[in-house]
């Protein structure tokens, strides 16, 4: 199984509707074609914004918050530690967009 880091963005749109983003975590779920990995810091902002995110999906609240539990029910979230020796390879090799350059 393939590993697929997921960002904030993808989370985010998964959870506003039933779009491609929600298909792919769906489909991924029924077919376990990826292992979905982020790290430790979205999920602890997922948990910190919920109610914020849930508001602004157009599913009902409870419908929302149990779209979001599954999404991260599939994501492995990996502590700093284990990756932050190679942010700077993966930039070198991902190349850096503008507004990243702070």
């Amino acid at each position: 199984m393939e590993f697929l880091v997921v960002d904030f963005n993808t989370v985010f749109s998964a959870s506003l509707n039933k779009g491609n983003s929600l298909n792919f975590f769906i489909k991924n779920f029924e077919e376990e074609r990826f292992n979905l990995i982020a790290p430790l810091f979205l999920h602890i902002e997922l948990r910190k914004h919920t109610k914020r995110i849930a508001g602004k999906t157009k599913f009902f609240f409870g419908e929302a918050i149990e779209i979001l539990e599954f999404i991260t029910s599939q994501i492995s979230f990996i502590e700093d530690e284990k990756y932050s020796d190679k942010l700077e390879e993966a930039k070198v090799k991902l190349g850096v967009y503008p507004v990243d350059k702070r």
